[in-house]
């Protein structure tokens, strides 16, 4: 049975960072380095009744009618306070299993749905010239092959409750 007052849970799709510049940023400033990976939300924190078991099987069903995915990360932007890496010209997929897996979930649909990779939270505008990244001049290349169920404990590091491969 699951407990009313459970943490928060994230669904998400890990990405590979190969550029050193983007994983030092990282490193700087953005406050969950080293406590959860890189990646590209799929559901925004939530905390609800629904079982992990139930997610699960859905995030199976998924994963076993979807390929891995080829991406490219764009350039950084600034989203509210954060710096992310936008995708570039994004599949339908990102905002349909968005807006699949938040209903199931029982969290908050967002219209602004946007796939990205987060890379620095709260950053103060004064650093926005350093994100000159020689590497991302035509973008980075990445691919998404996996899904993950994470519990957000209070530390906000990630717990993987259940991880599933797309298909190859």
């Amino acid at each position: 049975m699951q407990e009313p007052n459970r943490l928060s849970r994230c669904i998400f799709a890990p990405v590979l960072l190969t550029s050193t510049e983007v994983t030092e940023y990282r490193r700087r400033f953005d406050s969950l380095y080293g406590k959860c990976s890189p990646h590209v939300t799929l559901v925004f924190p939530f905390a609800s009744a629904v079982p992990d078991a139930v997610l699960a099987d859905a995030l199976e069903n998924i994963a076993q009618t979807r390929d891995a995915l080829e991406v490219t990360l764009l350039a950084p932007e600034l989203m509210d306070d954060c710096v992310v890496l936008p995708l570039a010209n994004p599949s339908p997929w990102f905002r349909e299993t968005h807006e699949r897996l938040s209903v199931l979930a029982v969290a908050r649909v967002s219209d602004q749905y946007r796939p990205h990779v987060t890379i620095g939270r709260d950053v103060s505008t004064k650093y926005w010239p350093e994100l000159r990244f020689p590497s991302l001049a035509s973008g980075l290349h990445t691919r998404l092959d996996r899904i993950v169920l994470e519990e957000i404990q209070p530390d906000e590091s990630s717990r993987i409750v259940y991880e599933t491969r797309l298909r190859a």
